[in-house]
């Protein structure tokens, strides 16, 4: 990728490298980050994040009225 000026040359190289991880089984997700959330209807500013805690942004939390 650093020999090629080329946004889309690079995208496509990414796109080629990332198949050859995959296709050799060299990266196994270890972790699984899918899980079900829900907060009330009156709570405002909420923003549910799968890579992090849910309670990240707690200190923005507000009740709507």
């Amino acid at each position: 990728m650093a020999k090629t000026g080329e946004l889309e040359k690079r995208a496509e190289l990414a796109k080629a490298m990332n198949d050859m991880l995959m296709q050799d089984y060299a990266i196994i997700p270890l972790v699984y980050r899918g899980r079900v959330s829900a907060a009330s209807n009156t709570l405002g500013g909420v923003i549910m994040n799968s890579w992090d805690s849910e309670l990240w942004n707690a200190a923005d939390w507000y009740r709507e009225k």
